[in-house]
């Protein structure tokens, strides 16, 4: 942290994930926060959640998106930090032999359909009941992940850039509708009714004013200069 904690890519502070070695995850926030008051933490990527640091994290593989009752109250954002891993093995840009993905495709088109389809089936109608963030797997393949948006030599991205943008921009639309404010309650417009001469009104009404004039005041006796 103290090497990295001026680099501007560092969004996110993760201490443990999947349960790779965690031990006493609300002590490793404070230790965290003392050193970086100002980034977010994700003190339990995916697995065996505290309820500390700032994210809800889900990692959600080989099962679909589905907004849960629990993030209605849950306090921290909620944020699927893992999802997708979907896979394609293209000739000439793979490490090795093994292919790991969680879902496989075997042609570009395929594999940008299937990318699609889960953001607009699952991701976009989580954005609507509160999810707020989400982390594709993964950015590039690694060794045998051949999971990545690009291959592992950076030399070809693996999907259809003007359907990524455009599933892309409708989400970020929904962000906009999930998190603009809400207009204030519509109130019908109601005239106000005519006053009327009750009882209790009249008693309260002024006297009419009588015809007989008063006397004049008498005059004033005050002693003069001489």
């Amino acid at each position: 942290m103290r090497l990295l904690g001026n680099a501007p890519s560092v969004v996110v502070w993760v201490p443990f994930n999947e349960g790779w070695g965690q031990f006493d995850a609300l002590d490793a926030v404070d230790r965290l926060r003392a050193l970086d008051p100002d980034r977010v933490i994700d003190h339990a990527s995916g697995w065996h959640d505290q309820g500390g640091g700032d994210l809800r994290s889900l990692h959600v593989y080989f099962r679909r998106i589905r907004p849960e009752r629990a993030w209605r109250t849950e306090r921290r954002a909620i944020v699927v930090s893992e999802y997708g891993g979907y896979s394609l093995r293209l000739p000439g840009h793979e490490f090795g032999p093994r292919e790991f993905g969680y879902r496989r495709y075997r042609t570009i088109d395929d594999l940008t359909d299937a990318f699609v389809a889960l953001h607009r089936i699952e991701v976009g109608p989580a954005v609507d009941a509160g999810l707020s963030g989400y982390v594709y797997t993964q950015l590039s393949d690694v060794e045998d992940e051949l999971n990545g948006l690009v291959t592992a030599d950076r030399t070809v991205l693996k999907l259809r850039a003007d359907r990524v943008r455009e599933v892309n921009a409708e989400l970020a639309a929904r962000f906009a509708t999930a998190v603009a404010p809400l207009p204030p309650p519509h109130r019908p417009h109601r005239p106000l009714p005519p006053p009327s001469l009750h009882s209790n009104q009249r008693s309260r009404m002024p006297a009419p004013s009588s015809s007989v004039s008063s006397p004049p005041p008498s005059p004033c006796a005050c002693p003069t200069a001489a």
